[in-house]
């Protein structure tokens, strides 16, 4: 029967929290999240009217 070991294990403390992000802000439009190139598929920045009037929020994090 196949033995697995784990010798090697560290514990590192969580940073301080989230850093702010404003999705609404055009210097850091993602948040400063960066896209894989090559991983076949595409981030698109936009803005679409729900298909009921009024529904959804007005706005990105942390406008909403």
């Amino acid at each position: 029967e196949p033995a697995v070991a784990v010798d090697a294990i560290s514990i590192a403390p969580c940073g301080e929290g989230f850093p702010q992000c404003d999705f609404e802000d055009s210097a850091h439009p993602f948040c400063d999240w960066v896209q894989t190139s090559g991983d076949g598929g595409h981030w698109a920045l936009g803005h679409k009217n729900g298909p009921v009037h009024g529904m959804g929020p007005a706005g990105g994090f942390p406008n909403a």
